[in-house]
């Protein structure tokens, strides 16, 4: 239910992001100040705010759930066996990871580009293992010892991505124009990474959990705010907008569905549920017993 609401808010924020992007930045007829952030747009100060709220919160559960008191109860939910709504969100991952390899691969042969044809043949093998990484990490929640190489393909991929778009818009005069999608980009990266570490038992479920949410809050705030603009602008089906919006759509979009998809397993954890059980049983024994006050007897007068 928690990670709906982030999904709904990242939708609501992508709508912001657009207003944003419209009304946030000097337009272009002047080349000294075009692209420079305009001072108090009502806008930007929402949308910067409410990213803060979201990542202090997060940071806040992941701490509570990491130091907490419920740190000696361990994970109270956990990926179980892939189910049907489960399957056809990691599918749909596997297929749009393919469809934005295809891309990559077509941008890459047009720019003669070595490091983005590296990368789609990256994504190409990230995508075939988004079911194999879900069904490894059920495995391993089962307590099965496994540690396939192959799922750290998604991290090599997207801590590639990240390089490359930020080499690509670290050029823009403001940072707030590229400081979301950047963000959604580490979101992304930190979802292939912790779900990589819980299959190697290097990661516990509370920081899958958090970097899910954080994923399903940056990237419909980005597919939305970014697609929004670009079709408003009427550059969104041209090769430009192909390649700088629909392309980075596509990948954040590979990555929140395998989020739903990994979010679809979890179970609740009834190991977990029977050992607090069974320690609040002695417990409420011991509660229910009668208090008997100790027989005093008063020793006769001399």
């Amino acid at each position: 239910m928690e990670s709906a609401l982030f999904g709904v808010l990242g939708l609501a924020a992508g709508i912001v992001r657009y207003f944003h992007l419209s009304t946030g930045f000097e337009p272009a007829d002047d080349p000294e100040i075009a692209g420079l952030a305009i001072p108090g747009n009502v806008y930007g100060m929402l949308i910067t705010t409410v990213s803060v709220l979201v990542c202090v919160y997060l940071l806040l559960s992941y701490a509570v759930s990491r130091f907490g008191s419920d740190k000696a109860k361990g994970d109270l939910l956990v990926p179980g066996r892939i189910n049907g709504k489960a399957r056809a969100f990691l599918l749909a991952s596997a297929i749009t990871a393919f469809f934005g390899a295809t891309l990559q691969m077509i941008d890459s042969f047009a720019r003669f580009s070595v490091w983005g044809i590296l990368t789609s043949g990256l994504l190409f093998g990230a995508g075939a293992s988004a079911v194999v990484t879900a069904r490894y990490m059920g495995q391993r929640a089962r307590g099965e010892n496994i540690g396939p190489p192959n799922v750290l393909l998604a991290v090599f991929w997207a801590c590639a991505w990240l390089v490359d778009l930020y080499q690509s818009v670290s050029r823009k005069p403001t940072l707030l124009q590229y400081v979301f999608p950047v963000l959604g980009v580490i979101t992304l990266v930190l979802v292939f990474y912790v779900s990589a570490g819980y299959v190697f038992a290097r990661a516990k479920l509370p920081a899958v959990l958090c970097a899910m949410k954080a994923l399903l809050f940056f990237g419909p705030m980005n597919i939305v705010g970014e697609g929004l603009y670009a079709w408003k602008e009427g550059i969104l089906f041209t090769r430009a907008g192909l390649f700088s919006v629909v392309r980075p759509g596509v990948f954040l979009l590979y990555g929140v569905f395998f989020a739903i998809g990994i979010l679809c397993l979890l179970r609740p954890n009834l190991v977990a549920a029977s050992t607090d059980s069974q320690a609040e049983e002695p417990l409420a024994i011991s509660a229910e017993e009668p208090q008997v006050e100790p027989d005093i007897k008063s020793e006769p007068e001399a």
